[in-house]
């Protein structure tokens, strides 16, 4: 199984800032780091490998090199002014590194940071993504001095591995097009291997479920953080609670659930598992029907409800609902007894059976002088092959 790393993810989770101060002993990680005297940590300290992007802004001074001492020789990061009229311009920063973090667990990323003073309340947002797409926040910088002191941020997920951290200006309302620097004197991620694991690993991604006979193949990636043990599979057939949990699978899958039953809906969701036993959030779920061999398509739904009056004899009319039923791939589907209720100016319930063009038409018995006004709703479509599944349904109620 390759691990790719291209979907966004977000992680969520109880994010804290915290101060401490001693004098560090650590382990460095991608360069010789001389810790602040305000950190006081035991395990890796891992530093910058790369200045990884700078959409917006530009680098005034330095490198990335600059981040991995506390020594007062920053990298200097300097906001860009847009063009336009002036009350629509805006200063901006949007400034990215990548790490290449060592295994451990109880992450925090320490940012040694200030930037310079100005009126329009403008800081600057530190955050992390495994994919270099989605970002969650963990520092906010306030400070307009260098003054030495130290942000911790826990993160909310193992980051060992390829990490990107990545800095934007929190003002960027029109108008406010003052450009600032900020000055990042250090820049680190550090794990703390004294205490017990709690991080959990990060999320699954691209789950893919693939229907069989009586079967469905799961398969998936992970971030190949150093501690997974493997995945927990769990298995719904709601989409939702309760999750039935199937097995402990490899990291990174794939795995086959042979329990399930044909033409039965299920959805499934991964959930990456550590040594310590933590449990990360699920994957997003995905939808799978088993089917026995040689069978295509299983689903159907309503793609088109279209409702007219249809006369009767001597001005008399009743009311007709032709209903399109077609499979996943829009096939039409034949042989479908498709049930309906009329309501308004006729109400009853009626049915009627597709033909090879998948059109249902359903006719009410009750019959009216001149025009009148009716609703017809789909209320069940049956057939000996095919699942209903009226969430996918182009029109399920009309009116006419």
């Amino acid at each position: 199984m390759v691990t790719l790393h291209r979907p966004a993810l977000v992680f969520s989770g109880s994010l804290f800032l915290a101060f401490q101060s001693a004098v560090p002993q650590v382990a460095s990680h991608g360069a010789a780091a001389k810790l602040p005297p305000s950190i006081q940590a035991a395990g890796t300290a891992s530093v910058a490998a790369a200045d990884h992007a700078t959409a917006l802004g530009s680098v005034a001074a330095g490198s990335f090199v600059a981040t991995h001492q506390s020594d007062d020789a920053a990298e200097e990061l300097r906001e860009m002014v847009t063009s336009g009229s002036p009350k629509s311009r805006k200063s901006l920063l949007d400034h990215v590194w990548r790490f290449d973090v060592a295994g451990g667990h109880n992450y925090q990323l320490a940012v040694e940071a200030w930037h310079t003073p100005n009126s329009e309340h403008d800081d600057f947002v530190f955050s992390f993504s495994r994919d270099d797409q989605g970002y969650t926040p963990l520092v906010t910088v306030s400070s307009v001095a260098d003054d030495d002191s130290v942000q911790l941020a826990a993160f909310p997920v193992d980051a060992s591995g390829t990490l990107y951290v990545r800095v934007e200006d929190t003002n960027e309302t029109a108008g406010a097009k003052l450009p600032d620097s900020l000055f990042v004197d250090y820049l680190a991620v550090l794990s703390d291997d004294a205490d017990p694991d709690q991080t959990p690993p990060s999320a699954p991604f691209a789950l893919v479920a693939t229907p069989g006979d009586a079967q469905v193949a799961l398969d998936w990636s992970d971030w190949a953080e150093w501690d997974l043990a493997g995945a927990h599979v769990d298995r719904s057939t709601t989409d939702g609670e309760p999750w039935t949990q199937l097995t402990v699978a490899p990291a990174g899958g794939p795995f086959v659930d042979a329990t399930a039953a044909n033409l039965t809906i299920y959805y499934y969701r991964v959930r990456a598992a550590d040594v310590a036993g933590n449990l990360s959030a699920p994957s997003g779920s995905v939808m799978a029907v088993p089917r026995p061999a040689g069978v295509g398509t299983v689903l159907m739904h309503v793609s088109k409800l279209a409702l007219s009056q249809q006369a009767v004899s001597a001005g008399w009319r009743q009311g007709r609902a032709d209903v399109t039923v077609v499979d996943e791939n829009g096939a039409p589907v034949a042989g479908a007894l498709v049930t309906g209720a009329f309501s308004g100016a006729i109400s009853q319930s009626k049915s009627a059976t597709t033909g090879a063009n998948g059109v249902a038409t359903i006719l009410s018995t009750q019959a009216l002088k001149g025009s009148f006004s009716f609703s017809f709703c789909v209320t069940s479509v049956t057939q000996p092959t095919k699942i209903y599944v009226p969430t996918q349904n182009s029109a399920t109620c009309g009116s006419k």
